[in-house]
């Protein structure tokens, strides 16, 4: 379990072992210790990275896929881009993970609504923090961790110059939500809307590289 699940877990925790020792064998006792045991599994740690080749983007987020478009990204990357975008349930990792080795460029805190996470307007309107990444060779990623109705809660562990694994942690949205990638145009996408992906496991896309 990541950190940030004990200010929930332990409260359960504690609501339980008070129940027991007051009430004994009590519904209430029963229901505090399943709600610790639920909340343990929403604030589970992703899975260890994958191995994949150098070229490839992993995704930053469990979920669905509900959006692949091409459009221009002008904030960080400046320049056509492909955005994938991925639902975040609450039944999923919450982590996010960084989708290459790299470095972080640029970081952005946008207050803004809480529409729910798979509406349109909340990519634009919904409360977001922005990280860029860049590799060594300049390939550039944007992602948008976006709040949602349910998760209004953003981590974001990582600052501007701070080295990244890929498919290791930066931050996370508490109870899910949704993760906005915007990565090169020339990247082949390897996912299809409607998909589940896994955080630092899924292959999203892959840089064609000439022979």
């Amino acid at each position: 379990m990541v950190r940030e699940g004990l200010k929930y877990v332990v409260p359960m925790l504690a609501a339980a072992a008070l129940s027991a020792v007051i009430l004994g064998h009590h519904a209430l006792t029963y229901v505090a210790l399943g709600l610790a045991v639920a909340l343990a599994a929403f604030f589970r740690r992703a899975p260890a990275p994958a191995a994949v080749s150098p070229n490839a983007i992993l995704s930053p987020a469990a979920g669905f896929v509900i959006e692949v478009v091409d459009e221009d990204e002008p904030l960080f990357m400046k320049s056509p881009a492909r955005r994938i975008s991925i639902f975040m349930t609450p039944l999923d990792v919450h982590v996010n993970t960084a989708p290459f080795d790299g470095s972080i460029r640029y970081t952005e805190y946008r207050p803004g609504t809480f529409f729910k996470a798979d509406r349109a307007e909340a990519r634009l309107q919904n409360e977001k923090m922005l990280v860029g990444f860049e590799r060594t060779d300049g390939v550039r990623c944007l992602a948008a961790q976006v709040a949602g109705w349910l998760a209004r809660r953003i981590v974001c562990d990582v600052c501007v110059g701070d080295n990244v694994r890929q498919g290791r942690r930066y931050g996370m949205i508490e109870f899910g939500s949704r993760m906005d990638l915007h990565m090169p145009a020339k990247f082949q996408i390897r996912v299809t809307p409607g998909q589940h992906v896994r955080a630092a496991t899924t292959v999203l896309a892959e840089e064609v590289v000439a022979s």
